[in-house]
């Protein structure tokens, strides 16, 4: 009997591993995150999540829906924050625990109507690249960009330095943009697939590609920098292996993009 007190501190020293709470933050950024419709919880990032969350039963596992700017502020205040679908940056690296690679995407564009081609060619290179800085220099041209969706160092410097609005409403660029109430709209060109399926009649916007921006973007897990986030990180690890694509990938990438970008998708990305 005299055994039992000493055991029973021993049990409440030793740390909680089996069913940490780990928290999925998901924004409504459609095909990334689909909340809602006739293909909620089919987009990149659900399929992804559900993928991992499927084998990571040793963690009570839960999505919760917020934007991603209060996504990342949770993952700097507390453990058990997971993102998936994350870039990885210098400043991001202080507060987060990054897995290897797990997802890869086309790189943002720049997205206008059909239509407006030629109107665009001013603003190309010879690669029909869009320079940015002439694009910028068209004071005139309306533009805005989605809430939600992370775009990078270069184009959020581009979006700043011209105060490009933020419209906070998922798609509504798109619906302006196809509706001629703006000129172009900053995003991904998986945004104009989920667009025209839940759209109909809507198949006149295309997308540009932006000089000097890399054509694909490598995305993470980021999880925080605490140790159950570490201990995600660690088994996510392990769920995708040191090689090649993961499971998920392929089909999502099929359904978001069309043919020829899902093609330049796959024979550009080089998994680690």
């Amino acid at each position: 009997m005299k055994a039992l007190p000493a055991l029973l501190a021993l049990f409440l020293l030793t740390p909680a591993v089996a069913g940490d709470r780990v928290i999925w933050p998901i924004d409504d950024f459609p095909p990334a995150y689909i909340v809602s419709g006739e293909f909620a919880g089919t987009g990149i990032g659900d399929q992804e999540i559900r993928y991992l969350t499927e084998r990571l039963g040793e963690f009570a596992n839960e999505t919760l829906q917020v934007s991603n700017s209060r996504a990342w502020a949770m993952l700097a205040e507390q453990d058990g924050v997971c993102i998936a679908g994350a870039y990885e940056t210098p400043e991001r690296r202080k507060i987060a625990a990054y897995s290897r690679v797990a997802l890869t995407i086309l790189g943002p564009q720049i997205l206008i109507r059909s239509d407006e081609a030629e109107r665009f060619q001013k603003f190309q290179n010879a690669a029909g690249e869009i320079d940015l800085d002439r694009l910028g220099a068209a004071s005139e041209l309306r533009a805005a960009r989605p809430a939600g969706r992370p775009l990078g160092n270069t184009m959020e410097e581009f979006a700043r330095a011209h105060a490009i609005p933020t419209l906070p409403v998922s798609h509504q660029a798109l619906s302006m943009l196809d509706s001629g109430r703006l000129d172009y709209s900053l995003g991904y060109a998986n945004e104009l697939t989920y667009y025209r399926k839940t759209h109909p009649g809507s198949g006149r916007l295309t997308a540009l590609k932006v000089a000097g921006l890399p054509r694909i973007i490598y995305l993470h897990v980021a999880c925080s920098a605490r140790a159950v986030g570490r201990r995600v990180v660690a088994r996510v690890d392990e769920i995708l292996g040191p090689h090649g694509a993961p499971p998920y990938f392929q089909s999502p990438a099929r359904r978001w993009y069309d043919n020829k970008d899902f093609q330049d998708l796959a024979s550009l990305v080089r998994w680690p």
